[in-house]
This record gives C-alpha cells, sequence and structure tokens, in this order.
C-alpha cells in the first residue's frame, strides 16, 4: 500500500507496536479487575491507596498473589478519597507511633477499613493464556486485512 519497504516496514513496526502496547496496558487491566479478591486483613504499611499493581510479598499480601488496588472505607462504610485516605494514613502512624496502639487498632477503634483486592497466583497461567489468545486472535486479524489489502491492489 505505501510503495516504498522500509516505510512499509517502520509503519508495520508502529502498528505492531502500538497494538501491543494497547493490549497489554488495556488487557492487563481489565484482567486483573475479573474475580479479583478482597482482603480486610492487611496493614497498610508501604501500599499506597488506588492501583497498587505490584506482587504480594511475606507481609503486603497473600505471597505471590498479585495485589490489584487497595482503599479505605471510611465510619459510614463510604469509599474515601485519596486525599481523605492519606490524611488516615498520617494519623494512623502518628496515633501507631506514640506506642499505645498498633495501625490496625488505630483503624479499627476509629472506624476505618483498609481494603485491598488482589489475584490469587493460581490464576497466573489462565492470565497468561488469555492473553496469548487475545494477542493471536489480533494477528490473526491483521494478516486477513493484509491478505485482502494486498489482493485488492492487485
Amino acid at each position: 500500500m505505501i510503495g516504498r519497504t522500509v516505510a512499509a516496514m517502520a509503519v508495520t513496526a508502529a502498528t505492531v507496536g502500538g497494538l501491543l502496547v494497547v493490549s497489554f496496558v488495556w488487557l492487563v487491566a481489565r484482567l486483573e479487575a475479573i474475580g479479583a479478591l478482597a482482603t480486610t486483613q492487611l496493614i497498610p504499611m508501604g501500599l499506597n491507596v488506588g492501583q497498587l499493581n505490584v506482587p504480594g510479598a511475606q507481609f503486603n499480601g497473600p505471597v505471590g498473589s498479585w495485589l490489584v488496588r487497595a482503599w479505605f472505607t471510611g465510619p459510614g462504610g463510604m469509599h474515601l478519597s485519596a486525599a481523605a485516605a492519606d490524611n488516615v494514613i498520617g494519623r494512623m502512624y502518628n496515633g501507631a507511633s506514640n506506642g499505645k496502639v498498633g495501625p490496625s487498632r488505630w483503624l479499627s477503634v476509629h472506624h476505618y477499613i483498609y481494603w485491598v483486592s488482589y489475584q490469587p497466583a493460581s490464576r497466573f497461567w489462565v492470565f497468561q493464556i488469555i492473553a496469548a489468545a487475545t494477542l493471536v486472535v489480533l494477528a490473526a486479524l491483521l494478516v486477513f486485512a493484509t491478505v485482502r489489502l494486498v489482493r485488492r491492489r492487485a
């Protein structure tokens, strides 16, 4: 379609690269949210509110799991904004640092709950298969479109 080999290669590389980036960013975000489990058994130590996108380690989630998202709920059960959550975290650590109560106890006393959603490690290969199948389907569609365009042009 372009008529020049190097230009066609550059357009192909840019198209495939763009599709890979979009598919991984979009697909991973969608896959993480499907069937994620939530727990309140974690202390917000080193974890932020919002998208976490980190693997779980010994002290910040089920080992081997993929931490998806974290949030606080307030005394009324409503989700706190990021600014309000930062305020709670600061107050929690200030209250816990004076030695009277630990972070978990401080949250409980003040009726705050820290939630973390995660994907268990057992789902890793399922997500890999879904991502691979999606990329194979995209590649097949691109091959089909290319063959049609080349045949039409010839």
